[in-house]
């Protein structure tokens, strides 16, 4: 999705759903980091760092050289507060409580079927949807591609650039945040 609106109708879909707080934890954080779907789900409590409001990811938990420390905006820490709360004595945040096992990977299109969306959105798809918009809003695409998780394609840039971006990221979330707050609003 890439239609302000429709992306607003969505959000306030997802919050409005009503099934697990793991389920709707994971849809509604990942909007607002769109890291992939396979290593969001198997974010870890040992790997959030509480004072700094991070996510430090283990190495080998990304895939390739990506981003192993994400910044979470107000909104997105609101989430992980109270999963905490479900969630903060396994090892996973998004845990199914029942066997102490991660969600699946079909957790999240589950919820967005459920929410009516699952013909019009798919959990990756959140990661098309934040590169396109952020790109639109003239972000420094060194940023939102760091934030994605994506090697540079310049291969001289890419060897000798290991720099992280971690306070541009942190705003650029927290604007990206914001902008989807304002198109919640706009729905409701």
């Amino acid at each position: 999705l890439t239609d302000p609106d429709e992306i607003g109708r969505l959000l306030v879909a997802l919050d409005e759903y009503t099934g697990t707080p793991q389920g709707r934890g994971l849809a509604q954080l990942h909007p607002l980091i769109f890291i992939r779907p396979s290593e969001i789900r198997l974010m870890k409590w040992s790997e959030i760092d509480f004072d700094a409001k991070l996510w430090r990811r283990e190495p080998q938990a990304t895939k390739k050289k990506g981003v192993n420390a994400v910044p979470f905006s107000r909104q997105a820490w609101h989430i992980i507060e109270g999963l905490h709360l479900v969630t903060g004595r396994s090892d996973y945040v998004f845990c199914n409580l029942g066997n102490g096992k991660p969600y699946s990977n079909g957790a999240e299109s589950k919820v967005l079927k459920s929410v009516g969306y699952h013909d019009k959105m798919v959990p990756h798809g959140w990661r098309h949807t934040a590169s396109t918009l952020l790109h639109d809003q003239n972000y420094d695409s060194i940023w939102v591609e760091k934030q994605l998780g994506h090697a540079d394609k310049n291969k001289v840039r890419g060897t000798y650039n290991h720099a992280d971006y971690l306070e541009q990221r942190r705003q650029m979330l927290q604007e990206w945040a914001d902008y989807l707050d304002k198109l919640k609003a706009n729905v409701k």
